[in-house]
């Protein structure tokens, strides 16, 4: 899964949004915000289609998750 770290320049309230991204999301993207995450999409992708793309992004999400809080399992040595 792809991350893009962005940041918004303070007095601004601006943020570039590198090429990769504004080509997904298109020039007049639609964001739902919450009380912690915001979701933006382009304004030209279906609903169903959005909701799918989340559905991906959340199992993606999920086995990140799983990853980091599986135990690590420790390297048997053999004695000889």
């Amino acid at each position: 899964m792809v991350r893009f770290n962005l940041k918004v320049h303070p007095k601004q309230r601006t943020m570039y949004i590198p090429t990769t991204l504004l080509n997904v999301i298109g020039m007049n993207p639609i964001a739902i915000p919450n009380s912690s995450i915001t979701v933006l999409y382009n304004s030209e992708i279906d609903t169903i289609m959005v909701v799918k793309e989340l559905e991906h992004v959340l199992r993606g999400l999920r086995l990140e998750l799983k990853a980091k809080t599986a135990p690590r399992s420790s390297p048997t040595m053999e004695k000889s």
